[in-house]
């Protein structure tokens, strides 16, 4: 009969075990009613003298050096090589039967850091026990935990067919580098006065990156027409930084005539036919940003002004103004045409055809 004390850990302890006298071999089990046994405390196989061969389970990881209270030197110890049940027949002179090898003395090689790939990583292991090199699938198998995401990872080897027991190795999976990720970006912005924020689409192994998780965001440039920058700084499974760019335009109509201010502050305005202004400029929402404009003559063809041009560069606050591309042979009224041009100097007005115009009033009133 077999009595077992239940451990803090859960496991079992076999406290006693009275043998027959006629008793000549003993098998201690691996579990009972479920629960591993894991120890033999001392004096515990009890008339144990006539006993020839004691098979020990790879399980039990301690056993008292006077668990049997008498035994023979003829005692036989069928157990795991490397086992606790392989130390105790050592230190008791007893002779050994191996049933298997443990795993526990394996030894294993270091396993280089791995790169995270978005993806399971699964990498080669180099596994030794008593001077040979083990097989996967032949001589053990591997599990893994923790072994997607970028920190420790753990590889599980345990033993098949001789080789019982399992051991295992950590390793690490680096962040990988926010450069390998694909990026989408969007190749320009409204210009709006405000800051512009166009957030680009990043993806990894078909994976499609989240802001805040995997990277974060910092533009910069990103308020006036131009080129703007942002950086892209790879957070958790990601690292290092990257830089994408995108264009802020300020373009639009005025009639049929397109516009743009340039990266330069300079309002172009191409060949077409202008509406009249009522008294208010296209471009005053722009006023900002503008250090110039130009009327482009293209092809033969100038930008035509319309009978009011009132007020049509007011508040602008231009530097220079290039007249040479506007016609204003119907043109009547250019009153406070330049009003509030505070950094305007001198305008030429030569190129204009000022025979139609009845009204200047306050054209250059504020300047």
């Amino acid at each position: 009969t077999m009595d077992f004390a239940r451990l803090d850990s859960g496991e079992l302890a076999l406290v006693e075990c009275v043998l027959e006298d006629s008793a000549d071999s003993l098998t201690i089990p691996s579990e009972v009613e479920g629960r591993p046994v894991t120890t033999i405390v001392s004096h515990s196989v009890k008339n144990s003298q006539g006993l020839a061969c004691i098979e020990l389970p790879l399980e039990i990881s301690h056993i008292a050096n006077d668990a049997l209270d008498a035994f023979s030197q003829d005692l036989t110890v069928r157990c795991f090589m490397g086992s606790a049940a392989d130390e105790f027949a050592k230190s008791n002179a007893l002779k050994i039967e191996y049933v298997g090898c443990s795993m526990g003395a394996a030894s294993i090689d270091r396993v280089s850091d791995q790169i995270y790939s978005g993806d399971y990583t699964e990498p080669s292991l180099t596994v030794r026990l008593e001077g040979k090199d083990l097989v996967e699938g032949a001589d053990y198998e591997v599990t893994y935990d923790n072994n997607i995401d970028a920190g420790t990872a753990i590889a599980y080897i345990t033993g098949m067919g001789y080789y019982s027991g399992t051991v295992s190795v950590d390793f690490t999976i680096l962040p990988a580098d926010i450069s390998e990720a694909d990026i989408e970006l969007v190749g320009s912005a409204e210009y709006t006065g405000n800051p512009v924020q166009v957030v680009p689409a990043l993806s990894f192994g078909g994976r499609i990156l989240a802001q805040g998780q995997d990277y974060t965001l910092a533009f910069a440039n990103n308020t006036a027409p131009g080129i703007a920058t942002v950086q892209i700084t790879g957070e958790g499974n990601f690292a290092g930084e990257r830089e994408a760019t995108f264009e802020i335009v300020c373009h639009g109509s005025w009639g049929s005539c397109e516009w743009l201010i340039n990266t330069e502050g300079i309002l172009i305005v191409h060949p077409g036919t202008g509406l009249n202004t009522g008294g208010t400029s296209p471009w005053a929402a722009y006023a900002k940003i503008m250090k110039a404009v130009e009327f482009r003559s293209e092809k033969g063809r100038c930008v035509e002004a319309p009978a009011d041009c009132s007020s049509l560069l007011a508040g602008l606050d231009v530097e220079s103004v290039d007249l040479s591309g506007l016609d204003t042979f119907n043109t009547t009224n250019m009153g406070y045409m330049f009003s509030g041009c505070k950094s305007l100097e001198s305008v030429d007005l030569s190129s204009l055809d000022l025979a139609g115009v009845t009204t200047t009033s306050f054209m250059f009133n504020n300047c």
